[in-house]
């Protein structure tokens, strides 16, 4: 594929004397690092996330138009190709941020960067896409969506998987179900998001960059922030650095306080049903993860 995807940006993109130097594999996609004039990304979609892409595309050229910096350009983007659909974007940084890697001043960086994102407004957002969600949801309705989607789904895949279920993942499945009545019904504002912020942050020394918009969409900040401090591996110190610069610039509102005691506890188990079902599916090296998980809400209810 090397040689055709080369030949392809040159016909294609403008791009003069591409060259391949580096590929990447993703779950959902395979990432071409290309040397040309500068150095750019060729997202090549397996067939699990050809919408993704799409979605991805139209994230970063709206948040072009919104004037936001320190993310990746887009370049084009192609769905029906001969090599699949195509994502071309320039590279940004120079290495991956690695978890429990940030120092206190990309975390306040990242932190302006995050808020000024989440700035822009649903209207915003729906004027120039001819969308029409909503601006606000109830806090409630957005943690089952969530819940529903990422844990009661691979939950049930799970049992059907597994030859012998095991019991602490049954009780932990029920103690969710319980959980899900002490999640206020109050309305939140919603925005903008990156839509998985935990693992897509990349550094040089000039700044700090966001990657890998394809699950970007319209949702509450609040939980956006929750699931970054969970994955990043961030201390309670890092957290409320973090939280400081971003107040600076964006309010969070009452419900955050409530949403960051009860958070936790639903990615933790949507994290642990994830890689269970997994490992019953014969996928042994998502074992760690599993354990991890189970000994983290071990720690959360005992």
């Amino acid at each position: 594929m090397r040689s055709e995807l080369e030949a392809w940006l040159e016909e294609n993109t403008g791009i003069s004397d591409p060259e391949i130097v580096d590929i990447q594999e993703g779950e959902g996609n395979r990432n071409f690092i290309v040397d040309a004039d500068q150095r750019y990304v060729a997202r090549v979609s397996k067939e699990v996330s050809k919408s993704r892409l799409q979605n991805e595309y139209e994230a970063l050229s709206f948040l072009a138009s919104e004037d936001i910096e320190d993310i990746p350009s887009p370049v084009c983007f192609e769905n029906n190709t001969h090599l699949g659909p195509v994502l071309v974007e320039n590279f940004v940084g120079s290495e991956d941020i690695k978890k429990g890697d940030y120092t206190s001043s990309e975390l306040i960086r990242l932190a302006k960067l995050v808020a000024e994102i989440h700035c822009i407004s649903v209207e915003r957002y729906n004027s120039a896409n001819g969308s029409n969600m909503d601006n606000s949801k109830s806090l409630r309705e957005l943690f089952m969506r969530d819940f529903c989607e990422w844990g009661w789904r691979p939950y049930k895949e799970y049992l059907e998987l597994a030859d012998d279920p095991r019991d602490v993942i049954k009780n932990y499945f029920r103690k969710h179900e319980e959980l899900v009545g002490e999640i206020p019904d109050v309305e939140v504002n919603q925005a903008f998001t990156h839509g998985d912020l935990g693992f897509n942050c990349r550094r040089d020394s000039d700044g700090i960059y966001l990657i890998d918009w394809e699950f970007a969409r319209i949702d509450y900040p609040g939980n956006e922030i929750l699931y970054f401090f969970e994955h990043a591996d961030l201390d309670q110190k890092q957290q409320e650095l973090f939280l400081e610069e971003y107040r600076r610039h964006r309010d969070l509102g009452e419900a955050f306080d409530k949403a960051r005691k009860l958070y936790p506890k639903f990615l933790a188990f949507n994290d642990m049903i994830w890689a269970a079902k997994r490992v019953a599916k014969g996928e042994d090296k998502h074992r760690g993860l599993l354990e991890d998980r189970l000994e983290r809400l071990s720690e959360i209810y005992d």
